[in-house]
């Protein structure tokens, strides 16, 4: 039996018992005699954590008692004596706890990182934590703490996706929790309302303020934004101030491909172009002798080895 955590006193900030009784499932709890959970005040404006005035998820893995040698070597002992049966479900026993030990640490490391806005390194520890605990068990409140984290960055239809995935887990489990459907049901609706609700600035701003919006957008980020529809990419082609000095270096740095297409479209804008000395830049070498570029007044080819600009006149 778990005690609430309103009957429990625990030093220091609740939240690390707390997030222990919700986020721990019960497999997990099988693999406590590996290792210990103590509050670690130790963490609060760490080197690791100069940015936050505390973590309230406080728990630390004492690496000294998670040892999982112990089961390796009773499996290792029963295959030895042709206990296969036995050598087989130890084994699938002790993958079961390391599984639910990692996919549950990868689950602290990713709120870590959601509350440092660290939403790339979270989403990244989050996916590998889905795929771990697929195979062990399923937990509709895993599927409402995704959406919520994709609802947090405008991603509105994976946020919905993700609750969706969770109401069909509750339909199929064998007890419905009423609270996690009506939390699951009442975020989706408000990642749809938002979603149904999105206003396409581009469409509905006057162009001399789109024009002054792009130009704070960085060239890699204006050439996937052209992408996005033909208002949008007839809207940044017109921009001048982000065509007037491209530099493709930066683009492909970026994995983005050099926008050939667009050149004869932004002709009259550039006034200088800094190409990489490999084989895109002699493409764009080509393209540039058959397009006029009336504004046109400099030329530098990029040196990867030796990192410095050649001007060609």
């Amino acid at each position: 039996m778990i005690v609430p955590p309103s009957r429990i006193s625990f030093p220091g900030p609740p939240a690390a018992f707390v997030l222990f009784h919700y986020h721990f499932s019960p497999p997990f709890l099988s693999g406590l005699d590996r290792m210990s959970l103590r509050h670690a005040s130790s963490i609060h404006n760490s080197d690791f954590n100069d940015q936050d005035s505390a973590i309230p998820y406080q728990l630390i893995l004492n690496s000294t008692k998670w040892d999982f040698s112990n089961d390796a070597k009773t499996i290792q002992c029963a295959l030895d004596v042709d206990k296969n049966d036995v050598a087989i479900k130890q084994a699938t026993l002790t993958i079961n706890d390391l599984e639910m030990t990692i996919a549950n640490i990868l689950k602290i490391k990713a709120i870590a990182c959601a509350k440092k806005e660290q939403y790339d390194k979270e989403f990244q520890d989050k996916t590998i934590f889905m795929n771990k605990v697929v195979s062990v068990h399923h937990d509709p409140e895993e599927y409402l703490l995704d959406g919520r984290r994709y609802a947090e960055q405008g991603l509105q239809k994976q946020a919905i996706q993700m609750f969706n995935k969770g109401l069909e887990l509750q339909r199929l489990a064998e007890k419905e929790d009423p609270h996690c459907y009506y939390e699951l049901t009442s975020e989706r609706n408000q990642a749809q309302t938002r979603l149904d609700s999105r206003i396409d600035f581009f469409a509905r701003f006057p162009y001399d303020i789109v024009c002054r919006v792009i130009d704070f957008i960085p060239l890699e980020t204006i050439v996937q934004c052209s992408r996005v529809s033909s208002l949008w990419r007839t809207l940044i082609l017109d921009c001048p101030n982000p065509w007037r000095h491209i530099d493709t270096h930066i683009l492909t740095k970026s994995g983005i491909s050099l926008p050939f297409k667009f050149l004869p479209l932004i002709s009259h804008h550039v006034e200088s172009l800094v190409l990489p000395q490999n084989g895109q830049g002699i493409l764009c070498m080509s393209a540039i002798r058959t397009i006029n570029l009336p504004k046109f007044r400099s030329l530098y080819i990029k040196d990867a080895g030796k990192k410095r600009l050649n001007r060609m006149e």
